[in-house]
């Protein structure tokens, strides 16, 4: 086997995919309506609108039962269940009960998580660390970075710390967290954004 291939390649024969493996031998028939590449040691597949995960046996440890799932990330994957996401491990247990209305990958230690319309934020064992009376992230591509978050709260942003404490107040219209530099940039009013681009 050359280096740096899957050990099982998905493929596909009229609507149906399987796996096969790099040489081209037929390791899982065509039977899901979707797969995915292997990511973690795990691959999300669909079967009769359902989602489920194979392992690199081909075996489907976790069984095709979700509404809605995504990639594994750091040993969890989100997924939903009726109306309400969850995260399970890769042996498909169930670390956070399906009790939100969404979530999102962790990063530093935290996932945010969306309840009765407000914004909070849970750790690894699914408590509750900041509670859920923000309004969005402000920052979605810089969740929780160089120990900061960035939310909108009653229309202003502002920074929390990782255990959701204020350390930059909400005053702010926008602001984004540089992710090489670790600082902030914060434009408190629309005008000054465009006379920033006037005077460039």
């Amino acid at each position: 086997m050359q280096p740096n291939l899957p050990v099982l390649i998905p493929y596909r024969k009229g609507e149906k995919w399987g796996y096969a493996s790099p040489e081209g031998e037929i390791i899982i028939p065509c039977q899901y309506e979707d797969a995915t590449f292997f990511i973690e040691g795990r691959a999300r597949v669909m079967r009769q609108d359902l989602y489920g995960y194979l392992d690199y046996q081909g075996r489907e440890l976790i069984p095709c039962q979700f509404e809605e799932a995504y990639a594994f990330h750091q040993g969890r994957a989100i997924v939903r269940q009726e109306e309400d996401f969850g995260f399970i491990n890769l042996e498909g247990e169930l670390l956070v009960p399906f009790a939100y209305e969404d979530l999102d990958d962790y990063q530093e230690g935290l996932a945010p998580a969306l309840r009765g319309g407000k914004v909070g934020y849970l750790n690894l064992q699914g408590q509750t660390i900041i509670p859920f009376q923000y309004d969005r992230v402000e920052d979605t591509l810089d969740r929780a970075q160089e120990g900061r978050i960035c939310l909108r709260y009653q229309n202003k942003v502002g920074f929390l710390d990782l255990n959701g404490q204020t350390v930059i107040d909400f005053q702010f219209d926008f602001a984004k967290i540089f992710s090489k530099a670790g600082q902030w940039s914060i434009i408190r009013e629309w005008r000054d954004l465009l006379t920033d681009k006037a005077s460039g």
